[in-house]
């Protein structure tokens, strides 16, 4: 059995699901190597014998995985995974997640391009794309393709302190 991946060959997300012999489902993660995963799992979790049945889905980048396990959780309410109903508390000298995403920002003073703003938001251009058609990302009106600016950018990550699925 290869766990690694072949040389040249592109590293894909694994968003995994745990259930029971009921088919109810226990827990929900993602990983590189969901084989590797299971074995932390077995050392590190009290339910780790209820499971009976493991499904694995392959994503091209950690962050479509991210925004799967997430809709997973919320939607189909695994019976061990921990939901934050508010966001961990930082000491003072701990850069919040708003910080972090404000110092990628570039220093170029833009407009961007979706794909930049995907980057940037550590997000897919999928959920981008659905933010500025909500309008909860203002765009630059009349050019195409979409175009942001800096400041609607920051006025953005300020405002919904980086949850980039709001």
């Amino acid at each position: 059995m290869r766990l690694a991946p072949l040389p040249g060959a592109p590293m894909k997300t694994q968003l995994y699901r745990h259930f029971d012999k009921n088919r109810n489902l226990l827990y929900v993660g993602i990983s590189l190597s969901a084989i590797q995963r299971l074995e932390q799992h077995k050392t590190d979790s009290k339910w780790f014998n209820q499971i009976a049945t493991i499904t694995v889905q392959h994503f091209n980048s950690r962050s479509d995985a991210q925004w799967a396990e997430t809709q997973v959780i919320h939607n189909e309410n695994p019976k061990y995974n921990i939901v934050r109903t508010r966001p961990p508390i930082h000491s003072c000298d701990e850069p919040t997640s708003t910080d972090r995403v404000m110092a990628r920002i570039p220093i170029e003073p833009g407009p961007f391009i979706v794909k930049r703003i995907a980057e940037v938001l550590n997000t897919n251009r999928a959920v981008v794309l659905e933010l500025v058609l909500r309008g909860t990302i203002k765009r630059i009106e009349g050019m195409e393709p979409i175009r942001i600016s800096k400041d609607q950018l920051i006025e953005y990550v300020k405002r919904f302190n980086m949850d980039p699925h709001l």
